[in-house]
């Protein structure tokens, strides 16, 4: 079983990546697990041309995607939407069908719920299984490790994610 995570954050080590990392420690030695964070690949505009393609292919090879994006006026970030847009010609040929996705978001005073429901949007047009998300809260570098629910609903979502995708194999 293979999971990506892809981190839409601005700061290859912000808050949303370390969230990915806390859900990815839950299933670690369950399921190959693979952290993108965009912010690696440049800022939008300036980014390695081939960035998408291969995140996407990535995507392709995944049995599930979770998610990460902090909250901009309650949407998923820029560099993440504008990968999620780079995805429409798999949404039309089914490319991500009957995987499994799971959204994770990170807020400094409100919103998260609301860019989570974004995401959920984008996994019921590529028709996968949403199995859920989860709302952090942090406004400092590091401050969601603070969070302990966050992080341990976040540990809780990536364990459900595995869970499924063993479930669908028996």
């Amino acid at each position: 079983m293979r999971v990506l995570a892809i981190s839409g954050s601005p700061r290859a080590k912000g808050n949303t990546t370390v969230l990915l990392d806390e859900a990815l420690k839950a299933v670690r030695g369950r399921a190959q697990v693979d952290l993108v964070a965009l912010a690696d690949y440049g800022a939008p505009g300036r980014r390695n041309t081939d960035a998408f393609d291969i995140i996407t292919a990535k995507m392709r090879e995944a049995d599930a995607i979770l998610l990460g994006t902090p909250s901009h006026f309650g949407m998923p970030a820029a560099r993440l939407k504008a990968l999620l847009d780079a995805t429409w010609e798999d949404a039309r040929r089914g490319a991500f069908e009957g995987k499994v996705g799971a959204a994770l978001a990170v807020e400094s005073e409100s919103g998260g719920e609301l860019a989570c429901m974004g995401l959920a949007h984008f996994f019921a047009v590529h028709r996968m299984a949403f199995v859920g998300y989860v709302v952090g809260r942090a406004a400092r570098e590091g401050e969601i490790l603070m969070d302990l629910k966050a992080t341990r609903d976040a540990r809780a979502l990536a364990s459900r994610v595995v869970d499924y995708l063993a479930a669908q194999r028996r």
